[in-house]
């Protein structure tokens, strides 16, 4: 099953002149029929999907489709999740002058 990452990684090739539109259609459209997941996912694949069509049907120009492509790519940008462990415990203070913070992240800690 294709994934968000590789739909993003075949725009990119077309932009850059790597593959031809007609290239990347010829992947894409199998690729994607059909498609299940994430809502972004198939937000994703719909937003190209109408813009190709637009396309196709002679309503954006090489040039809208190129600009459309990239601000495809930057509205549907991965959304990168970071987990931070955190486990309170106090920290001693390791000079008079420092501020005793007790349930700081070790990480985190003034030195």
């Amino acid at each position: 099953m294709v994934d968000e990452h590789q739909i993003r990684k075949y725009v990119v090739d077309w932009l850059a002149g790597r593959i031809s539109l007609a290239q990347f259609e010829d992947w894409f459209v199998p690729a994607t029929w059909n498609i299940a997941g994430s809502d972004n996912l198939v937000n994703l694949v719909d937003e190209i999907e109408l813009n190709l069509s637009e396309y196709s049907g002679g309503y954006l120009s090489k040039e809208q489709i190129r600009e459309v492509m990239q601000s495809i790519l930057r509205e549907f940008a991965p959304v990168q999740t970071v987990i931070l462990e955190f486990s309170p415990r106090p920290i001693p203070a390791r000079s008079s002058s420092a501020i005793s913070l007790e349930w700081m992240h070790p990480h985190l800690a003034a030195v």
